[in-house]
């Protein structure tokens, strides 16, 4: 795969961000426009957000190596000099130096803050540019993407921190979405609980099951691979599970003369693969937004002056008659009778409590 620097979507989004100042705006100390570098910065962090790894997964590494890797580095770069202007902008500031038509009335301290904030943003973008050169060239096809992808994170999360302050002592409206969107968050790990399940269902397996087991895995790992949401995977998490798939479909490919003792093995990786995906739990944003929903919905329980959930008597009737016939209406039947509410209730009190106690260690 070949991907110009100077041609296509890429190179025409780069060629137009040149760092020089406008003539217009208000002239930053070191001779730089503010909206100017405001404004190249909110266009680094798009580039990086709209660049899309999986075409590079699916070759080789070369032409990550040759493509990849340099359009990364050089928004980088652009993004270290964007950020080192505004250090020497705001480090020089003070409220006597503020001219044109736009006065702000947030004094020096803000702005020294807002020159440290760029200095620590600079100083991790530059070391990601300095990883780049050590990887590229002697690690292996996964590894570059990942390095790419770390780098490309950390950009946004960097233009995301440094524009939202910077708008807010300038009284400008931010531009930058935040550099991850719990929503996001929520479908990827509704895709993992999927692999999650499909581990339970099928148990564990024994030498007369395990090539069943195995095909059910990599046809759950398939059905998250090529599914919309594989794109909205981290590469990482997108790495261990195509490197899985693969060691299934080599041994699926042997049929009856596979060994079954690596074919155990192979349920174990399975298994841990997807135990470890769950850890998408942890996720800063989803334990934030996961707490704020079972609280709300807590104090919902106690604003709830009838049941949630109504089933008539006769209906009631009926549902208890059926207990035994099946063990998940068994389940459904043992929850109405408990009261659906009350455990619910505790089951939210739970993680709450875990969340709380996460936040503390």
């Amino acid at each position: 795969m070949r991907l110009p620097l100077e041609s296509g979507y890429y190179g025409a989004t780069m060629s137009t961000l040149k760092l020089e100042p406008s003539a217009q705006g208000r002239q930053a100390e070191d001779g730089g426009n503010l909206d100017f570098l405001v404004g190249t910065l909110r266009n680094l962090a798009r580039v990086a957000r709209d660049l899309d790894m999986v075409p590079f997964e699916t070759d080789d590494s070369s032409s990550a190596e040759a493509d990849l890797v340099p359009l990364v580095s050089r928004i980088l770069a652009m993004s270290v000099t964007v950020l080192d202007k505004l250090v020497a902008h705001y480090e020089n500031l003070d409220e006597a130096a503020i001219t044109g038509p736009v006065q702000s009335e947030a004094g020096p301290q803000q702005a020294k803050s807002l020159a440290d904030l760029c200095v620590v943003g600079r100083m991790e973008l530059y070391h990601r540019g300095e990883e780049l050169k050590q990887v590229s060239g002697q690690s292996d096809h996964w590894d570059l993407i990942s390095a790419c992808n770390s780098s490309r994170g950390s950009l946004i999360k960097v233009a995301v921190a440094v524009e939202n302050a910077i708008c807010e002592r300038e009284s400008w409206n931010s531009e930058l979405e935040p550099a991850y969107d719990r929503s996001v968050s929520v479908e990827v790990r509704r895709a993992y609980v999927h692999l999650r399940q499909g581990v339970a269902e099928l148990g564990s397996p024994d030498e007369g099951s395990i090539e069943d087991h195995l095909r059910h895995a990599e046809e759950l790992i398939d059905e998250v691979v090529r599914s919309d949401v594989q794109k909205k995977l981290r590469v990482s998490d997108r790495c261990h599970l195509k490197r899985l798939q693969q060691k299934l479909k080599t041994w699926l490919a042997a049929g009856r003369g596979a060994d079954h003792q690596s074919g155990f093995y192979l349920w174990q990786d399975f298994v841990a693969v997807v135990e470890m995906l769950m850890q998408i739990n942890n996720r800063e944003d989803l334990v934030q937004g996961d707490k704020n929903h079972a609280e709300k919905l807590l104090a919902s329980f106690e604003k709830a002056n009838s049941s949630l959930v109504q089933i008539p008597e006769d209906l009631l009737g009926s549902l208890r008659a059926l207990y035994g016939r099946d063990a998940e209406l068994d389940r459904v039947i043992r929850l109405l009778d408990e009261g659906i509410e009350d455990r619910l209730r505790s089951i939210l009190q739970r993680i709450v409590l875990q969340l709380d106690a996460g936040a503390r260690s």
